[in-house]
């Protein structure tokens, strides 16, 4: 199943469009990597059918980025596609 991990960063946002931003990716299904007690504010991460591009699943998390982000911000992202998910490491 194809992963992209996305790093965003959601220039002059105040927390409270930042939560907006957030409500509006997860509701998509773009998940916020979270530990227990504290977020991590710039890691995301989405999942893919096993016949999905990875050009149609990079350019479809830039448009979820962009609708969510409309009004607020331009958001600055880097993204990751790969076929398996992310590691994470000193993670709870």
């Amino acid at each position: 199943m194809p992963y992209v991990l996305i790093t965003a960063d959601f220039p002059g946002v105040s927390k409270e469009d930042r939560d907006k931003i957030n409500e509006c990716l997860e509701m998509k299904h773009v998940n916020k990597v979270r530990e227990p007690g504290r977020d991590i504010d710039t890691v995301w991460e989405a999942y893919f059918g096993s016949d999905t591009l990875e050009s149609n699943a990079i350019k479809g998390i830039i448009s979820i980025f962009e609708e969510c982000c409309k009004g607020y911000c331009k958001p600055k992202l880097v993204l990751h596609w790969g076929q398996n998910k992310p590691t994470r490491h000193g993670l709870v």
